[in-house]
């Protein structure tokens, strides 16, 4: 069900990735973004995404053999009444 209520889009772009909110009163830089390298499942790299309008810069994939891949999340800056700081709100995988 949180996939079915997410508010932020993510579409990949070459390095970067490209945000649509659609949060009424919400905007973009009011999350915290990271980005994580899976390497046939396992974890090789990891990181805070730098948001740049409605854009995230991410570094390149670190050099591989087998499958890469590459999740985002959006994070909840602070504590809300329904969750703690850092609850994801977003994620996608690419």
């Amino acid at each position: 069900m949180q996939k079915v209520y997410e508010y932020i889009d993510f579409t990949r772009e070459d390095r970067r990735v490209r945000l649509k909110n659609k949060h009424w009163f919400t905007a973009l830089d009011e999350f915290d973004y990271d980005y994580r390298y899976l390497r046939d499942g396992v974890p090789v790299d990891a990181g805070r995404a730098v948001l740049s309008g409605d854009r995230l810069d991410i570094p390149a994939a670190p050099p591989h053999t087998g499958e890469m891949l590459l999740e985002v999340h959006a994070r909840l800056r602070g504590e809300t009444l329904w969750a703690p700081a850092g609850f994801v709100v977003a994620r996608e995988q690419f």
